[in-house]
């Protein structure tokens, strides 16, 4: 049940997806991480501000900044979580012979998310420092880290094993994003599949968008505070 077909094609889709979602709509991750990190003290800008700012200072090639880490970091992460949430499922599920209830669901959600997170913090903490580089600059004279790679490497040479995983206990904190996002999306799909047996069809790919997106919308209202 660990080294399956339908556990690789568990994480290799949730590492599409996440790939693909995070290419087409990275221009709002840039405008969402502005907007946050703005002064409090000055007058708020509204998003169609930020992205003429974004437009004016840096032209189009600013809406992608960073757009290269946030691609390896969250195709590594989803293929961790789905492949990790797909082997225990399983193997719950052999081991019991009945059907995941709700709790335990949500249960292996965060046993899930707790293997990505440990997995793949230094990918995202090298991605932040190359956000952080884009937006503010280096401190110090350092020399600015050139990518993924060379960030890991650099990382572990300042800083050895330790640096890589700084952040760790926040990161941790935001399992709950993604248990709450697939323990939403399962629910969901549950109503979803009893209603498309109800009219003898499956379920359609719209009715798919429109799960996920409603299942990241409840995690990420949820969640909002601790990403702040």
């Amino acid at each position: 049940s660990v080294f399956t077909l339908e556990s690789l094609a568990d994480g290799a889709s949730g590492a599409a997806g996440g790939i693909s979602a995070i290419s087409v709509f990275y221009p709002l991750n840039i405008v969402r991480t502005k907007l946050q990190t703005d002064d409090p003290r000055k007058k708020a800008r509204t998003i169609k501000e930020v992205i003429n700012d974004i437009l004016r200072e840096d032209g189009v090639g600013g809406l992608f900044k960073g757009w290269q880490g946030q691609v390896v970091a969250l195709g590594c992460s989803n293929f961790v979580y789905f492949y990790a949430y797909q082997i225990l499922k399983a193997r719950i599920q052999r081991a019991t012979r009945a059907r995941i209830t709700p709790g335990l669901n949500l249960a292996i959600g965060a046993v899930a998310g707790c293997v990505n997170v440990v997995m793949t913090t230094p990918l995202w903490m090298v991605c932040t420092q190359l956000a952080v580089q884009a937006q503010h600059g280096t401190k110090d004279g350092m020399e600015p880290y050139k990518g993924m790679i060379d960030g890991l490497r650099r990382c572990y040479q300042t800083e050895s094993v330790a640096g890589l995983w700084k952040g760790l206990i926040p990161n941790l904190m935001l399992v709950s994003n993604p248990t709450i996002h697939f323990f939403t999306y399962e629910r969901v799909r549950y109503v979803f599949e009893r209603a498309a047996q109800r009219r003898g069809s499956p379920i359609t790919s719209l009715e798919f968008f429109c799960m996920g997106a409603l299942a990241k919308a409840v995690a990420t209202v949820f969640t909002y505070p601790v990403q702040i």
